[in-house]
This record gives structure tokens, sequence and C-alpha cells, in this order.
């Protein structure tokens, strides 16, 4: 994605030091997409969200998944 620290700063709202490259799956941003190497392929592919409650306590989060047209997805969500 080739972000830099002003774009990043839009994203994050404060200023953002990069340590490490991460893949951007993994950039805790809430959405998410996978793109398929090819027709009619299987693949596993892991995002990993981390969220912080700052609300009233016991909040409740919802997610909202779309498969592509013709595809099939399962989706497992761990506490």
């Amino acid at each position: 994605m080739n972000f830099n620290v002003t774009t990043l700063k839009i994203f994050a709202c404060e200023a953002v030091t990069c340590t490490e490259n991460i893949l951007q799956r993994n950039l805790n941003y809430p959405s998410m997409s996978a793109k398929l190497s090819r027709y009619n392929s299987s693949f596993t592919i892991t995002f990993n969200r981390t969220v912080t409650n700052v609300g009233t306590p016991n909040s409740t989060y919802k997610s909202k998944v779309l498969a592509g047209h013709g595809s099939t997805l399962s989706v497992k969500g761990l506490p």
C-alpha cells in the first residue's frame, strides 16, 4: 500500500512510527478483503483484529460479512 507517515496519520489520527513491516491485512483497520489468485480456487486467510471497549461496560460489537457472487464463506470468531 506504500503508506507514508503522513498517510498513516490520517488513519490513526496521531503520529505513527513504524518499527517493522507487517501484512496489509493485519493493520487492525475495520475493513478486510481478500483477492482470489485464480477463479474457482480454495484458500484460507486469517484476519486478526483487536477490539478495545471505550464505551459502556458489556458493550456488544457486531460484524457484517459478505461473500462475493458465487462464493462460499466460513467465518470463525474467537472471544
